[in-house]
């Protein structure tokens, strides 16, 4: 029989190549879709200020995520280093939620092994359009490092909430804690609208049922910086002519009725969108299993809205990698509602220790088969960049490429051109590479639906 110091030891020595498979897939994967789009940008306006203020003057307030971009679209280095973070980021996502779902530091390769790789497992399964919105560079900007930083932020909030005791801090400590709070909360707000909208109406419910608590904390000085600076970002994030000319799809004139008029509009369409309400029944259970803190009338009242809300948004997903926010969100609660002291124990025992070696295997396992498929894709792809060279020397502006024989897998997309030289996939690449035109020579092709 193994021992249980055996059997973490098993988990970190699993953990850790899994992870290893997961980076070393960001790296391989070439660059896909919209990446060319922004690699192009990226050399045409050079400095990042040139580049933030294009994107967001035309498509998004994101500048955050539009500052992101042009770091890592710079040159192959930076892909390559930015696709390895995100095969990491599905970890340090499951960190995050465990430790939301336990209110403290989840113990280093501890007791809490087996909350974490049920977590993981839950990450690495059940995110929706996996090749889209973590491995994928633009996507994973927008999507996966949207959600993590959101619950980061997140997180010093929710450990006040469920803390019983609040910490006492000297003054250049509680001056330093507010400036980093407020700096943090500006990022946030600048880094995505459905992440900031959740953000803006999952603190105050947690404020306000902490506040009416029988102990009658103060809100801390740093609490209610980050809540200010997280409203300043959104708020510039969300005037963004660029947001007009995404959602308006209009060639018209931006003027100030109009910017005013479309702005309202954005603005209710991401609150109908946005997945924090699923959130919301996570908030509802008991902040601490032993006690009953759920916040009278509050309470209630959020309930029946969050209930109302669910059924509008879920009306307007119309991608897969729309409805992720909203699973990371049920992996929250799921986490949650297992990792309560009413809970308490179930980790210690043998079946629960078992069930994480075993999951921990598992995703092991499952990482070979898409790290076989990344290294064919870069081998392809470096082949097609070398074809490209050839065919430009020769003076040919219109190329016929062959497509991608490698498949794509569950973790990975297909990033291959289409069939159609006016596809903005093929217009992209085209404009990266300074031809005229691309597409593939034939439809055998795989396609994204």
């Amino acid at each position: 029989m193994i021992d249980r110091l055996a059997q973490r030891r098993y988990l970190i020595l699993f953990f850790l190549l899994a992870c290893a498979c997961w980076m070393a897939i960001g790296a391989l994967y070439p660059p896909a879709n919209d990446d060319f789009v922004f690699l192009a940008d990226a050399r045409r306006y050079g400095g990042a200020f040139d580049f933030v203020e294009y994107w967001y003057g035309h498509w998004s307030g994101r500048i955050a995520t539009l500052a992101l971009h042009w770091v890592v679209f710079q040159r192959p280095l930076t892909l390559a280093v930015f696709g390895a973070l995100n095969g990491a980021a599905p970890a340090a996502l499951a960190w995050v939620v465990t430790a939301l779902a336990l209110g403290r530091r989840p113990a280093a390769f501890g007791r809490d092994l087996p909350l974490f790789f049920i977590v993981l497992a839950a990450v690495w399964f059940g995110l929706p359009a996996f090749g889209e919105t973590v491995y994928w560079r633009t996507g994973a900007d927008a999507y996966l490092w949207a959600a993590l930083l959101a619950l980061l932020f997140l997180l010093p909030y929710a450990w006040w909430a469920r803390r019983a005791a609040a910490a006492h801090y000297s003054l250049p400590g509680k001056i330093a804690a507010a400036a980093g709070m407020f700096l943090f909360g500006l990022f946030s707000g600048l880094n995505g609208e459905q992440s900031g909208m959740m953000l803006l109406l999952t603190i105050p419910y947690w404020a306000a049922v902490k506040l009416r608590g029988p102990e009658r904390p103060r809100l801390p000085a740093w609490a209610v910086a980050g809540y200010a600076g997280l409203l300043i970002g959104y708020l510039i994030s969300a005037l963004a002519p660029g947001n007009f000319h995404r959602y308006q799809q209009s060639g018209a004139p931006l003027t100030p009725a109009r910017f005013a008029g479309g702005s309202i509009r954005y603005g209710l369409t991401v609150l109908e969108q946005t997945p924090w309400w699923l959130f919301v029944f996570a908030l509802l259970l008991h902040f601490d299993g032993r006690e009953k803190r759920d916040g009278g009338w509050i309470g209630w009242a959020w309930s029946a809205f969050a209930a109302g809300a669910l059924m509008l948004f879920l009306t307007y997903f119309q991608a897969p990698r729309t409805t992720f926010l909203p699973v990371v969100m049920l992996i929250v609660l799921g986490a949650w509602l297992i990792g309560t002291d009413r809970f308490a124990g179930w980790q210690e025992r043998r079946p629960a220790r078992a069930l994480a070696v075993l999951l921990a295997g598992l995703l092991l396992g499952t990482s070979v088969l898409p790290l076989r498929a990344a290294w064919s894709l870069r081998r392809e792809f470096r082949a097609r960049e070398q074809s490209i060279a050839v065919m430009k020397s020769r003076g040919e502006r219109d190329l016929a490429l062959e497509p991608f024989a490698t498949p794509p897998t569950r973790v990975l997309m297909n990033p291959d051109l289409t069939s159609d030289p006016a596809d903005s996939i093929n217009l992209g690449m085209a404009r990266y590479y300074g031809v005229r035109s691309m597409v593939i020579k034939t439809g055998l092709a795989f396609h994204n639906d």
